[in-house]
């Protein structure tokens, strides 16, 4: 959204910096992430509704779509897995269920946010898991005793 917003600023500039069709393209992604973002949860909810109660929100050729709308994109990253010989996006293709109306959440929050904190950044710390930070942590700790046992020992050490 910010994004968006940014580049529109200058309209005119950003169409002759990036050309019509980039001009267009960058609509069109832009737009339809937001638009997928924002509509994924509520989707996603009405679609678990349907398919955990008696009551007739989708057709059957509706949820039909939905669960192969599903498999393709869980499809498509074990496929990446297959092709790269890794299964480090095996585990993206099974909670892909579960991450898009979570996205969808974190959409709704940054809306809400961009009113209320129009200059507040929620930023995600990317990186190193919290585990592995701990851990070198730890190792640092470590390695700086060590060293000030070795000047420790270095200077009680007699000198020639």
């Amino acid at each position: 959204m910010q994004s968006w917003l940014v580049l529109m600023r200058q309209p005119f500039r950003a169409a002759r910096e990036m050309g019509l069709a980039g001009f267009a393209s960058m609509h069109l992604m832009l737009a339809g992430g937001v638009i997928a973002a924002f509509a994924h949860g509520p989707l996603a909810f009405i679609v678990l509704i349907a398919a955990l109660t008696p009551y007739n929100l989708l057709k059957i050729e509706d949820f039909v779509l939905v669960v192969f709308g599903y498999s393709v994109a869980m499809l498509a990253a074990l496929s990446a897995c297959a092709l790269s010989n890794t299964i480090s996006h095996a585990r993206a293709a099974l909670t892909m269920p579960l991450y898009w109306p979570l996205g969808s959440i974190a959409a709704w929050r940054a809306l809400i946010e961009f009113f209320v904190r129009p200059h507040h950044w929620s930023k995600t710390t990317h990186g190193i898991s919290p585990a592995r930070r701990a851990r070198s942590s730890r190792t640092v700790a470590l390695n700086q005793r060590s060293m000030s046992n070795s000047f420790r020992i270095a200077s009680t050490s007699p000198t020639t």
